[in-house]
């Protein structure tokens, strides 16, 4: 977590709370940033294997992967 911004943290810990998994949807109100800001910061943490983002509908489901999860 240390190498990571403010708002990429604030999405870290938000999904920790809510069980490892959350739309992008409920992570956009849950955190307050703007949707291109909250979709670069999702894009860079896939980017870093943080996280995985699957489609659904017209949002997406984003869950922490596993390795981070036991850090």
């Amino acid at each position: 977590m240390r190498t990571l911004n403010e708002k990429q943290e604030k999405i870290v810990r938000s999904l920790i709370v809510h069980n490892d998994k959350l739309s992008q949807n409920k992570l956009r109100v849950e955190t307050g940033l703007a949707k291109a800001t909250l979709s670069w910061n999702l894009k860079y943490l896939q980017f870093k294997g943080i996280l995985d983002l699957t489609p659904t509908g017209n949002s997406n489901l984003i869950h922490l992967i596993e390795w981070f999860k036991k850090k």
